[in-house]
């Protein structure tokens, strides 16, 4: 009886990575602060994608889109978004510019801030050992009735009571997470889906592009995507529609020095609107200010294609 061949792999030896192939120069300070400021793991992981992505190339800053930080950490695109504005919050990433300027990170771990956890209001009930009853705090004093007589069910019934009054007192409800959200504030209050992040980011880009040097460094982005999400929501306005009347805007000598966020646009909606129409209709409108081009066919394209609105931004 022949016995039975059993092929065998090649053993393939990996090896370990060297400090000729790349590596990134930590300074103590900023690995120590990593270690013992409270990061989330998803925050962790964007940080370190920055990281690798200047310290790895050798630069102290640069230009980083979300599509770079989801490959090296894995995230989606979303989640690198909502950790890279935390963490630019927090100061931990410094965006040198508007939202689409180079990053770095802040190596002045003295200068983070993080969220304290709000407490104020709870209550832990302590116990009493003198008589077993829940004590609200040191200066009060649940004692019982020394004249009743006691059952071991009755103690319980007394210390339940007891208890009762601070298991219903008020407590501060933490933060609320807007499930599918692409970006929310601290308290869930103001918030946006990818869609609205992505309008917004677009938006600041185009004032940014106007204000050069004089852009802010650092924009509320989830209040503006919050803006962009209500316009949607409760005025019924298509992204092809706020594209459009931001794109007759930016193209109006007067209302492109007014419309500086979505919250302008949204409050002057109808007067842009009402403008708009009467150069449509051949009139001069009866808005402040002119436009940058003439009534009629020649405006469609600049009314619908935001990249081709983009392109005639220059004065």
């Amino acid at each position: 009886m022949m016995g039975e061949v059993v092929q065998l792999k090649p053993e393939v030896s990996v090896s370990e990575p060297r400090l000729d192939e790349g590596y990134c120069r930590v300074v103590n300070a900023l690995a120590e602060g990593l270690a013992s400021h409270p990061l989330t793991s998803i925050q962790q992981r964007v940080v370190w994608a920055v990281i690798r992505m200047t310290y790895g190339w050798g630069k102290p800053k640069d230009v980083i889109a979300c599509s770079q930080l989801a490959e090296i950490s894995g995230l989606t695109r979303q989640q690198c978004n909502t950790a890279l504005s935390q963490l630019i919050e927090y100061g931990v990433v410094i965006r040198l510019g508007g939202s689409r300027s180079p990053i770095k990170v802040n190596t002045k771990t003295s200068e983070w801030s993080f969220p304290k956890k709000d407490t104020k209001g709870r209550f832990t009930p302590s116990v009493n050992s003198n008589n077993e009853n829940c004590s609200v705090n040191s200066n009060s004093v649940h004692s019982t009735n020394t004249n009743s007589v006691h059952t071991k069910d009755k103690r319980k019934v007394s210390k339940n009571t007891a208890c009762s009054s601070s298991q219903n007192s008020p407590t501060k409800s933490s933060p609320k997470i807007r499930e599918g959200a692409a970006i929310q504030n601290k308290s869930g209050t103001q918030y946006g889906y990818a869609a609205d992040l992505e309008l917004a980011e677009m938006i600041a880009q185009v004032i940014d592009h106007r204000l050069g040097q004089d852009a802010p460094a650092n924009r509320n982005m989830a209040n503006w995507a919050n803006t962009v999400r209500l316009m949607r929501e409760q005025d019924n306005r298509t992204d092809q529609m706020i594209k459009a009347l931001f794109a007759f805007a930016m193209n109006d000598s007067f209302w492109k020095g007014n419309i500086e966020s979505p919250g302008a646009l949204r409050r002057n909606w109808t007067k842009l609107a009402m403008k708009r129409k009467a150069l449509r209709e051949g009139g001069t409108g009866n808005a402040k200010g002119g436009t940058d081009h003439s009534a009629g066919s020649g405006l469609d394209r600049q009314f619908t294609d935001l990249n081709h609105a983009r392109n005639t931004f220059e004065d």
